[in-house]
């Protein structure tokens, strides 16, 4: 990963919408805990269509690459994104207006444990509002989803070729951005800052789980599972 060359950020399209908004808008922004690393930047979408995977529901297309450079690998990085939906009432003097509410919002950590780009198109559960900009991913299972409702996104190296790119479709398959969250957070117990940084710096020893992309620290009477953000 290459920091000066950054990420790109591909906008596929938001399933399973089953809300009467009439247009739709997504605000995002990458943060470190509560630091803005990525300004809030905002994207429209293009129009609607019949989802491919859930009944009585629509699709949002956005199809918009942002190139993001300058980022620094860091497991606390996180693309924070809130969904918004708009609709149209009547104002003052009977002139329609355009109304947006927040339809919730989703988290990605952008690097892994060994501060490698988090690559591919990933399906990201869209949670009930209101929006927490520091969360720590490790808290993911305590949040509501919004039924149905996914954003599709694609992390790409920022010199990454954009012809190569896959969007969302019958013959393509999307990561699931937090598998067994549950049972993840269930078996993780939180780790100090002085720890996680000794594991970054290479002072600490340290496994991996494989299964579930955790990290066994090595203590001298016990072993904390510990997956970073």
């Amino acid at each position: 990963y290459n920091p000066e060359e950054g990420i790109q950020i591909h906008w596929n399209c938001l399933d399973g919408v089953h809300q009467d908004a009439t247009s739709f808008k997504i605000v995002y922004a990458i943060y470190n805990r509560s630091s803005v690393v990525f300004k809030p930047k905002q994207l429209e979408s293009l129009g609607k269509q019949t989802s491919q995977e859930f009944n009585n529901s629509m699709m949002v297309n956005f199809k918009a690459i942002h190139q993001i450079p300058e980022i620094q690998a860091h497991p606390f990085s996180n693309l924070i994104v809130e969904v918004q939906g708009g609709t149209i009432v009547k104002g003052q003097n009977y002139q329609n207006q355009q109304v947006l509410t927040s339809l919730g919002w989703t988290v990605l950590d952008l690097f892994d444990h060994t501060l490698s780009l988090r690559k591919g198109l990933f399906k990201l559960p869209v949670y009930q509002p209101p929006l927490n900009p520091g969360i720590d991913v490790r808290d993911i299972p305590q949040l509501d989803v919004v039924p149905d409702l996914s954003l599709y996104v694609y992390i790409a190296h920022g010199a990454d070729d954009a012809d190569d790119i896959v969007y969302l479709s019958e013959n393509s398959k999307a990561i699931d951005a937090f598998p067994d969250r549950k049972a993840r957070s269930e078996a993780t117990k939180r780790v100090s800052m002085e720890e996680m940084n000794q594991i970054l710096e290479g002072k600490k020893q340290y496994e991996v789980n494989h299964n579930d992309g955790s990290i066994l620290v090595m203590k001298p009477e016990e072993k904390v599972n510990y997956r970073p953000s």
